[in-house]
């Protein structure tokens, strides 16, 4: 995964949610070194700022697809106009999503976005540690329901020092392996 955004603290809020996720992040400063950094390293998906210095969003996915790379791409902006949404999905942005957001939003938008674009017969949405099994495509998405569920797995999980449901604040809840 490749965060692209010249606003630094954007992108490590970014980075952090998605090592918190479970994700390897990549970051780069703007289009030019996105481009030069996806010459080097394949990715499976780029979250990208439209408004950028040197090289706008825009003009680094109409590259990158111009040279045939098919990575997904999800575009962030601080414009909500109509125009950009349909100006990005037009170059073949997979998704848009408008400053500010939630970084709840930008972890679902990413996993269906990954769900859609996995080829057939990964098995990277199962996760598995100790006792617990979780597979994120049958993931529950009211957080009503996620809040109870995860109280009544911890009464029944966090025994014989098995602590692996952790809450991160303002991001949701963490796997922690019982290593």
């Amino acid at each position: 995964m490749l965060i692209v955004d010249d606003e630094e603290g954007v992108r490590e809020l970014l980075c952090d949610a998605l090592r918190i996720a479970g994700y390897s992040p990549l970051a780069a400063p703007n289009g030019r070194a996105a481009l030069t950094l996806l010459r080097e390293k394949s990715v499976a998906l780029v979250i990208a700022d439209i408004n950028m210095p040197q090289m706008t969003g825009f003009e680094m996915l109409s590259k990158l697809r111009a040279q045939g790379n098919a990575t997904p791409v999800l575009l962030l902006s601080a414009r909500g106009e109509r125009h950009d949404v349909t100006e990005g999905l037009r170059l073949g942005a997979d998704d848009y999503v408008s400053k500010p957001f939630g970084l709840e939003e930008i972890l679902l938008r990413v996993n269906a976005i990954l769900r859609r674009t996995r080829p057939d017969g990964d098995n990277a949405a199962i996760v598995q540690t100790g006792p617990l099994t979780l597979n994120d495509d049958t993931l529950a998405s009211s957080t009503a329901v996620v809040d109870t569920y995860i109280s009544y797995l911890r009464r029944k999980l966090h025994r014989d020092n098995f602590e692996g449901l952790r809450t991160v604040r303002g991001v949701g809840y963490q796997l922690v392996t019982g290593e």
